[in-house]
């Protein structure tokens, strides 16, 4: 057990749940016990006094101090929290060292469970971690439908930081007002930590999230900076307050959103009632004043054009063209299809009038088949994932700004790998033009075969396409240089035949043990892609799988297809299961360790060895099941 743990200090947390397994990268902190506020990822001696202090009172259950913050760890302080009727946000804050250092009795869970039902008034007075921190040290973000980002500089971005600081996100010295790395990096990390979209930008989900454990109330509409003025260009200087280094694009509501159309209203290019919801008309005005100014017109209103709308540049067209848009709500499909999806950032979860146009869209040039409802599902994300596949940009299932220009190109859909069931759709056409990883596998397997002796670039060129071409004269195929899913089957099989095979035996003979294979495992975390690799100076996926299991007393076949026949499937993974993903071809083309925690340890080909979560964008879609060895 001493090499497995040393490995776990080294590399990674590995704690054992059920026979679970969290792997997580350390963050070192320094703080004496009570002095600063720990959370998950931190790893120093406070850590360990938590782990001793939740160990005597019954709640942390590991069979030793680790020092390591991580998921049972966390588990662990949520249900103190939950006993002692306090916010279970499972950080250990000022309300939780109080209670924690104050309640010293080591009888556990029977006493703090009868005292539960005692604890509603509490609860009740604990809405917050920091609540009862002095409110004076924490103020609530203004304006949540902003979104910040690198560059913003605003009051909000002050109490943001400050309370991510508080919190134990904010790592910087100095609250600065302005919104940076390290904020990006602390938003991050803040979003991760409460299962949001971790992107680093702070928008209304986060900023209304952060308001909520601060314990204040949004700002009311009538809060704004507008009150009872009948808003004249004076209104500049409140106005500047609360659009200042805000981004607004189609969808956005609230305060925010009031103010600039009472602004674009007052200068002649908003006509319709002040709502705080930003829709097509909006994106009209916004869009109508940066023709006017001459600045790049998308219809999102960022710093740019808060300095045009700052300067009071009123409209100049006629009152025809207003009025005809003031009436064209309903009618906006006509000429303004790409104004109503233009600068929108649309992805699954979301719901509305833009869906339904980007729907209707798609379904016109056949990459989606089920109904119009404007709710962006799995149906509507893999459709764009299809156009997105098909046009050779970046896949991952989020319409945006490159998307929607393929989209105005009104490319219709090609299944030129027929329809093999919901799987082809996984299984892109490679040619002339393609990028990528799935074009350095197939370089690596054309460079298997001896079809292709240059550089594996990822960018299938001439070179590429005359490889393709002469192993597909080779083996009685259509000779057009194209790698379609036939050509990528058969290159596949063959290819797994000049791969070096593993030596078959190690003479393992130990029993199998499910938290030696992933501390094993873990120890080859950053060793580099290299395809047919079975050895520790370099690993294809299955070649990891391979060499991992059978030091572990487990031989498996070499190429991943043959490892999915040779596991039996399982409903849902556990520690130390197979996962399997299918990539560059319909079926399984790749595979990792699951690890628990919704995570795997895999040898990605852009990568190398690595821990990835199941939640992935990339890896996500393309998941087809786990698989038990043993």
């Amino acid at each position: 057990m001493s090499v497995f743990e040393s490995k776990v200090r080294s590399t990674l947390l590995f704690s054992a749940a059920t026979v679970g397994a969290v792997l997580v990268a350390p963050n070192l902190a320094e703080a004496s016990f009570g002095e600063k506020n720990l959370r998950f990822g931190m790893e120093d001696s406070d850590v360990k006094v938590l782990q001793e202090r939740l160990k005597e009172k019954g709640f942390f259950n590991f069979h030793t101090a680790t020092g390591y913050f991580g998921e049972l760890t966390r588990e662990a302080v949520i249900k103190f929290q939950k006993e002692h009727g306090l916010s279970q946000d499972g950080i250990v804050g000022p309300q939780t060292f109080s209670v924690l250092n104050g309640n010293s009795s080591s009888s556990g869970q029977s006493k703090t469970r009868n005292s539960n039902s005692g604890n509603n008034s509490s609860q009740s007075s604990a809405s917050s971690t920091y609540s009862s921190e002095s409110s004076s040290s924490l103020s609530s973000i203004n304006n949540t439908s902003q979104v910040m980002r690198n560059g913003t500089r605003n009051q909000d971005v002050s109490s943001l930081q400050a309370y991510l600081k508080k919190a134990g996100f904010y790592e910087h010295s100095q609250i600065t007002g302005i919104y940076g790395n390290m904020t990006q990096k602390a938003v991050r990390n803040f979003q991760q930590a409460r299962g949001l979209t971790a992107d680093g930008l702070a928008g209304p989900q986060t900023l209304s999230k952060v308001n909520k454990e601060i314990g204040g109330t949004a700002p009311s509409k009538s809060s704004s900076s507008r009150s009872g003025s009948s808003a004249d260009t004076v209104s500049n200087s409140s106005g500047s307050a609360s659009l200042s280094g805000v981004v607004l694009r189609q969808g956005a509501r609230g305060a925010a959103v009031e103010e600039l159309q009472k602004r674009l209203k007052d200068l002649g290019y908003y006509t319709s009632s002040i709502d705080g919801a930003y829709g097509p008309l909006t994106v009209a005005a916004v869009r109508e004043l940066q023709r006017q100014s001459n600045i790049s017109v998308d219809g999102i209103f960022g710093p740019q054009t808060y300095r045009q709308l700052d300067n009071g540049n009123s409209s100049n067209s006629d009152s025809s063209s207003r009025s005809s848009g003031n009436s064209s709500q309903t009618s906006s499909g006509n000429s303004s299809s790409s104004t109503d999806l233009s600068g929108v950032v649309l992805r699954q979860g979301a719901s509305g009038s833009q869906v339904r146009e980007l729907q209707q869209r798609l379904k016109d040039l056949g990459y989606y088949t089920s109904s119009v409802d404007g709710s962006f599902g799995s149906g509507t994300a893999e459709a764009v994932r299809k156009l997105q596949r098909q046009t050779n940009i970046s896949v991952d299932g989020v319409f945006g700004p490159q998307t929607l220009r393929q989209l105005e190109k009104n490319i219709k859909y090609s299944s030129s790998s027929s329809s093999s069931g919901s799987s082809s759709s996984s299984a892109p056409v490679l040619k002339e033009g393609s990028r990528g990883s799935n074009v350095s596998e197939l370089q690596n397997m054309l460079k298997a075969t001896g079809h292709y002796n240059s550089q594996i670039t990822g960018v299938f060129g001439q070179l590429t396409k005359e490889a393709v071409r002469k192993f597909q004269n080779q083996w009685g195929l259509i000779a057009d240089g194209i790698a379609t899913k036939s050509t990528l089957e058969k290159l596949e099989e063959v290819a797994a035949v000049h791969m070096s095979e593993s030596r078959s035996n190690s003479g393992s003979s130990q029993s199998f043990n499910t938290m030696n294979l992933i501390a094993d495992a873990s120890n080859y975390i950053g060793v580099p892609y290299v395809w047919g690799g079975t050895t520790a100076s370099g690993f294809d996926c299955s070649g990891f799988i391979q060499h991992v299991f059978r030091n572990n007393g487990v031989n498996l076949p070499r190429t991943v297809a043959q490892q999915w026949d040779a596991t039996r499937p399982v409903s849902k993974p556990q520690v130390g299961d197979i996962v399997y993903f299918t990539t560059y071809r319909a079926g399984p083309s790749h595979n990792g360790i699951y690890i628990g925690n919704n995570q795997f340890i895999h040898s990605g080909s852009s990568t190398g060895v690595t821990i990835t979560s199941m939640d992935n964008s990339y890896w996500s879609p393309r998941y087809l099941g786990a698989r038990r060895a043993r």
